[in-house]
């Protein structure tokens, strides 16, 4: 399966990236809808904050494989970083 051909043409650069490595990690063990649902899901809770049934998030996360806490620390990151700019650092 060619993950590449996935991308829908409304996703965003990071949404895209981190779709993309569901898809890559599970795109062995799951029927293609399964996979695009599941997918869609995972960005739209680790980037949205969004929650589904019980079921689902338990799948999800069972799937991301630690990539849910990746994006958490990549997310955290990027805020320490944009909070550094807003010091006027003296010459």
């Amino acid at each position: 399966m060619d993950v590449d051909t996935m991308r829908d043409e409304f996703e965003s650069n990071t949404e895209w990236r981190i779709r993309c490595q569901f898809l890559e990690m599970n795109a062995d063990s799951l029927p293609y809808d399964r996979l695009v649902c599941l997918s869609r899901c995972f960005v739209n809770m680790t980037v949205y904050g969004c929650s589904y049934p019980t079921l689902v998030m338990s799948e999800v996360r069972a799937r991301s494989k630690g990539l849910i806490e990746a994006v958490e620390a990549g997310k955290k990151a990027k805020a320490v970083e944009e909070y550094s700019k807003t010091f006027v650092k003296s010459s």
